[in-house]
């Protein structure tokens, strides 16, 4: 069984989660270099200032957890880029 066909089966395992979380992602293919385990396809559920991404790679899968913290170097990348175009942009 594929990896993308995996995932859907692990879809529907977690429909709670899916109904309950503020937002899902989900992608089926991301920019893939061979090196982006986050290039296959994934779900990322997102509740106030927490997130958890799930994915299959090669056969396995992995589940990656996030916290909200400020002062990222992302999170600057993106302002300055924004702040550069004149658009404002608040932390949350």
């Amino acid at each position: 069984m594929k990896d993308k066909d995996r995932i859907n089966e692990v879809r529907k395992v977690l429909e709670s989660i899916w109904q309950k979380v503020q937002a899902v992602g989900r992608c089926w293919k991301g920019k893939g270099d061979g090196n982006n385990p986050l290039a296959d396809s994934h779900i990322t559920f997102l509740n106030e200032k927490e997130a958890a991404t799930v994915f299959y790679h090669e056969g396995i899968l992995y589940l990656i957890e996030y916290q909200a913290v400020s002062k990222t170097f992302l999170g600057d990348d993106i302002k300055e880029l924004l702040k550069k175009e004149g658009i404002d942009i608040n932390n949350y």
